[in-house]
């Protein structure tokens, strides 16, 4: 235990008071969410065995080989939220780190250095600055003194956003990221969110915000890494999805709104598919199935600050983020826009 110096916290989940708020003729119950998890810890490494148990937790087992004279190193800091992890690695010697199927879908950010990749299809040499998305199968990484930070997604995640454009099944075909602006896209992502990870707020412990970074994460990760849903060369069409589908899509998300529900949520309940009831909604309200909840959590939060005294210690920020909303700011740019008044306003009386 002399190799490592540890530190680090672990947030227990914790349930938040069910509660009760006028919202138009009926009243709605904020269910008592579970908090999401977190977790943080901070440690050196000093011994190849013990980095490459810890590499193991969380992606596969490594073989680990020091390419040069220096004693090996290896610095973590590394921050979660149940299935969203940000994990930022310091190699200051030279290293060759060879990993076999990882199972989890992760992406990396060079932050310092550089880094070579080889997959079993493609070579991939990474400068600072860049980023990829770790490859298939068993990979060799060769680096040398270099900051990398890796975001993993769960699998699933990606896969349910590939479901939701008409594709069964989705892989990415190439390590390296489209263009330069998507490289831009993804290095600042990663940022943002290990920042939301770290803040002491804990902005993603909310189900809703957690659920909805996720899937703004999935949904960036298929724009900005060459994947199977951009080459495919027949889409499904959408199918049909008639009125009496609709209202159900409807009540579900009604009956739903305090929790973290996807596009595929609301079209299982539907009983569609997502392709069909996106194009459903746009066709009859001029609206994607996801715009109409937020409309549904932002008429929540104008009946929870109607109904609230300013005295209590009710605030504009914690209720935005009780409905999905990390920034106050933008919660209140849509609240304007669909009430023509501002949050504070309302919540003043």
């Amino acid at each position: 235990m002399n190799s490592r110096d540890v530190r680090s916290a672990v947030f227990v989940s914790a349930a938040r008071r069910p509660q009760v708020y006028a919202a138009g003729r009926e009243a709605v119950v904020n269910v008592g969410l579970v908090e999401v998890p977190g977790s943080r810890t901070s440690l050196v490494v000093r011994d190849p065995e013990v980095a490459s148990e810890l590499i193991a937790e969380h992606y596969a087992r490594p073989r680990i080989r020091i390419r040069s004279g220096r004693p090996f190193a290896m610095a973590v800091d590394a921050v979660a939220a149940g299935g969203l992890m940000v994990d930022r690695f310091h190699l200051p010697t030279c290293v060759r780190v060879v990993l076999p199927e990882l199972r989890r879908t992760v992406f990396g950010t060079v932050r310092r250095g550089c880094c070579s990749i080889t997959g079993r299809r493609e070579e991939l040499r990474v400068p600072k600055g860049d980023v990829f998305a770790c490859p298939a199968g068993q990979a060799v990484y060769d680096m040398d003194d270099m900051d990398v930070e890796a975001l993993s997604l769960p699998t699933e995640a990606i896969q349910r956003r590939a479901a939701a454009t008409g594709h069964s099944e989705v892989r990415f075909v190439t390590m390296g990221a489209l263009d330069t602006a998507a490289v831009h896209q993804w290095s600042k992502a990663s940022d943002f969110v290990r920042r939301q990870l770290l803040h002491t707020a804990r902005p993603l412990s909310n189900p809703l915000l957690h659920a909805s970074t996720i899937d703004l994460l999935a949904t960036l990760a298929l724009s900005v890494f060459p994947n199977t849903t951009m080459t495919a060369d027949h889409l499904p069409g959408p199918g049909y999805a008639g009125p009496a589908t609709l209202r159900r899509a409807v009540a579900f998300i009604d009956a739903h709104a305090a929790r973290p529900i996807t596009l595929a949520d609301i079209a299982d309940a539907a009983g569609v598919t997502p392709r069909a009831l996106q194009y459903a909604f746009h066709r009859t309200h001029g609206i994607s199935p996801l715009a109409h909840l937020r409309r549904v959590r932002l008429e929540h939060a104008r009946a929870e600050l109607v109904a609230a005294d300013p005295a209590d210690g009710v605030t504009v920020t914690a209720v935005a983020a009780r409905w999905g909303w990390a920034k106050p700011g933008n919660f209140s740019v849509a609240y304007r826009q669909a009430f023509d008044v501002s949050p504070s306003r309302t919540l003043r009386g």
